[in-house]
């Protein structure tokens, strides 16, 4: 198991209850395995939902986590991503002095 950092900021319009959904779909895609932190605001009629997702997963680099979310979020979800940030950084096994 690896642990991964990830941003993703979602804009919808308002009243869309996008937050909500988001929420939901972390949960769905990371279960108990990840932390999700999600931060909204509303500018100009759109709601803006930034969320950080730490945790331990399966997946050996950025592009295998991009993938299972590409894969998994409901298309409504994944078309409101505005942006990301991803990093996946592999478990190593040993002590300091072994590597």
């Amino acid at each position: 198991m690896n642990d991964f950092r990830m941003e993703i900021c979602f804009i919808q319009q308002k009243g869309l209850a996008l937050s909500d959904k988001v929420k939901r779909q972390m949960s769905e895609l990371f279960g108990k395995e990840a932390e999700c932190f999600i931060e909204t605001k509303e500018k100009d009629n759109m709601e803006i939902a930034t969320t950080e997702i730490r945790g331990k997963g399966s997946w050996e680099n950025e592009e295998q986590l991009i993938s299972y979310i590409e894969e998994q979020l409901e298309l409504e979800i994944l078309t409101s991503i505005y942006g990301y940030s991803v990093q996946v950084f592999p478990n190593k096994k040993g002590c300091r002095h072994c590597g």
